[in-house]
């Protein structure tokens, strides 16, 4: 589940899917108090938490539906390491096609929702300086490959 608070617009993903959105009034106010998650100490006997918390996230940036869709995927099904390669850094279009070994393509859109761009973020890469194929920019980036399936 992910819930993402940008100005005034809230918006709630389950398991990767916008669930439900709405408007909020006010303002955002910052905490420099402790985050508890499902209680606090001083409400240990009102409070209960009943399930269990295996990961938690937290961002200062509002985070778009492309990282929020690739997070899911990457936690419900997987990514196999030998997927994707990283074929070459700060290359144009040319270079990171020819840097992609035999079996291997530019990664498409669809692969990069699959798993590729949890990927980089784990190694804090930036998600949007990638190399896409058949891009009409012509910048440099990333290219990463992903395996012929």
């Amino acid at each position: 589940m992910t819930v993402v608070r940008h100005i005034n617009h809230v918006r709630l993903f389950v398991d990767g899917i916008l669930d439900s959105s709405f408007l909020t009034e006010g303002i955002t106010k910052t905490n420099d108090s402790p985050i508890y998650i499902g209680g606090a100490p001083y409400s240990v006997d009102s409070c209960d938490f009943p399930f269990l918390l295996d990961e938690l996230k937290i961002y200062n940036l509002s985070i778009g539906t492309d990282q929020i869709q690739s997070e899911a995927s990457a936690s419900l099904s997987g990514i196999e390491p030998s997927f994707i390669y990283f074929g070459c850094f700060h290359c144009d279009m040319n270079t990171a096609i020819l840097s992609c070994p035999n079996n291997y393509h530019l990664c498409n859109k669809m692969e990069l929702y699959i798993g590729v761009y949890n990927v980089l973020r784990k190694f804090s890469l930036d998600v949007n300086n990638i190399i896409l194929p058949y891009s009409s920019e012509s910048n440099l980036g990333i290219g990463i490959c992903c395996t012929d399936i």
